[in-house]
């Protein structure tokens, strides 16, 4: 499917950004579908809007690993995506502005194929099995919309042309509808789609994809701010499916934590949906990430601008191999937080006081503890790109993997008074990790209290650098604590630290789609 997957070249309308001039825009929407052929090119349309803008995907994933306790700038300078980091964005920024419409390209596709296949398609339970697949990226569409800016423009019937102004500049929608549609149009997706895909298809939606999406909206809205905790019974349900039915949906905990993020190991069976990188001359769909969230040194950059503080390396184990093949410690480090160097160590680190790079290895006096460092992540690792540019790389983009089920079930299993069980799961994603069981000396208790900490803190290890740590900071309600921990080595010298506001919960709705579409009005509460 990688390479299916992007030749089908798609236009697709764009939501207008900037002045309302509508006349002077040209658009199209996907070409007619008549026949199963044309339906399945259309389906794969779809996922191809997740790359229509490379300038996009950066920011996307900043927006939901930028921010927290451990985040650190990386560089120094004035690039673009520093406000993210110390909180100081406006509405007016450019690349926040492509995020929402890049979501917003891939939700329109997926109308559009939700409206015209049906009747294209003979073959009813294939129909069914292809608007599901429509129906599960919408959802994820939805989904990141609501969770970056609260109440949302439903759009639920593709727009065809900036003529109707009725269609396309719509009011936002409450939270509390925008998730009932999400809920049900991934019930449908998980009624419908195949529990695996042959090695052709591998990519596309699952049964296994949309449960387990599932789960994770219904974790969502148990937490802050909807607080509807009914629903942590429900994700029990629904995860336990997947953790119950390991063979049925061909899911596995891989033994070997760094084959998971191989590139030559790609939608290997921990994986449950990836966004499939592809770069080829002809057809610019590659990804960014690893050039701008890699550990310095182990791809073509020169250094991160976008990663960790260095003493994250506190929150792990010293034996933990996530320590080094998560995050991008690969040097001796010691149970108190020290690291020692000893002529072995392979990692470039960008320090933002002098604005150099240090290769350990030729520096051995470096004391980190007084060095403002930002450190990336190892898991973004990718060979140099093939078209010779940033965005060239063939990384997937993992979405869901199994890893986020297994600790998802922990959370919701441990919410509805089950600690024990939580914590057995737990401890098979540490041990895979080699990190000790618990209870332990760092988490010694088995109470509910004792085992939510732990939970947070394993999905920081686990999970760190894949589009889960602010998300789950948010419907935690543990924001404010993670700004105050904030340390001015986060940042370029200068900086000044971010001070919590309510408004932080959630990001500023583009200035250029309210000066388009007056019906977003009003702005998110502060901003």
């Amino acid at each position: 499917m990688k390479h299916i997957l992007f030749y089908t070249s798609l236009l697709i309308i764009t939501f207008i950004t900037g002045c309302k001039k509508l006349d002077e825009q040209v658009f199209s929407s996907l070409p007619s579908v008549t026949d199963e052929k044309g339906a399945s090119a259309s389906v794969l349309g779809v996922y191809k809007g997740f790359f229509s803008d490379w300038q996009a995907q950066v920011p996307f994933l900043v927006l939901q690993e930028s921010g927290h306790e451990y985040s650190s700038y990386g560089t120094g300078g004035d690039w673009w995506n520093e406000p993210f980091y110390n909180y100081e964005l406006t509405d007016n920024n450019d690349f926040l502005a492509r995020t929402w419409k890049m979501i917003y390209k891939v939700i329109n596709r997926a109308n559009d194929v939700i409206e015209s296949l049906p009747a294209s398609v003979k073959d009813q339970a294939l129909a069914n099995s292809m608007v599901g697949e429509a129906k599960f990226l919408r959802a994820w569409g939805f989904f990141k919309l609501t969770q970056f800016w609260g109440k949302i423009p439903l759009h639920l019937e593709s727009t065809k042309s900036l003529a109707d102004e009725k269609g396309v500049f719509k009011s936002r929608t409450s939270v509390d509808s925008v998730y009932g549609q999400i809920i049900d149009d991934l019930k449908f997706a998980a009624a419908h789609l195949p529990q695996t895909r042959t090695t052709a298809d591998l990519g596309r939606a699952t049964s296994a994809a949309a449960k387990g999406l599932l789960g994770k909206v219904y974790l969502t809205m148990a937490g802050k701010p909807l607080n509807q905790t009914d629903n942590y019974q429900k994700a029990v349900d629904i995860l336990s499916e997947l953790v119950n039915n390991e063979s049925t949906y061909a899911l596995e905990l891989l033994a070997n934590y760094r084959s998971i993020f191989d590139p030559s190991n790609e939608m290997n069976k921990e994986v449950i949906f990836a966004f499939r990188g592809n770069a080829i001359p002809s057809d610019d769909n590659g990804t960014i990430w690893p050039w701008a969230f890699c550990s310095p040194g182990m791809t073509w950059t020169v250094a991160s601008t976008n990663g960790l503080r260095w003493d994250i390396s506190r929150m792990y184990e010293p034996q933990d191999i996530r320590l080094y093949e998560g995050i991008g410690m690969r040097y001796p480090w010691v149970g108190d937080g020290s690291i020692l160097i000893n002529g072995k160590a392979d990692t470039i680190y960008y320090d933002t006081v002098s604005t150099f790079n240090y290769v350990l290895q030729s520096n051995p006096s470096v004391t980190f503890g007084n060095s403002h460092v930002g450190i990336g992540y190892m898991k973004w690792r990718h060979p140099e790109p093939p078209l010779g540019w940033p965005g060239g790389h063939q990384k997937d983009y993992i979405e869901l993997r199994y890893a986020d089920i297994i600790l998802l079930l922990a959370e919701a299993l441990n919410e509805t008074d089950r600690p024990i069980e939580a914590l057995e799961l737990i401890n098979r994603i540490r041990n895979r990790a080699g990190a000790s069981s618990c209870p332990n000396g760092a988490y010694p208790g088995t109470n509910k209290a004792s085992i939510a900490q732990l939970i947070r803190d394993e999905r920081r290890r686990e999970l760190v650098g894949e589009g889960s740590t602010i998300m789950d900071i948010r419907r935690w309600g543990t924001l404010p604590t993670e700004i105050a921990s904030m340390r001015q080595d986060q940042f370029p010298e200068g900086r000044k630290l971010p001070v919590y506001n309510s408004k932080l919960e959630l990001y500023p709705i583009p200035i250029t789609e309210l000066a388009t579409n007056p019906n977003l009005l009003p702005q998110n509460p502060g901003w």
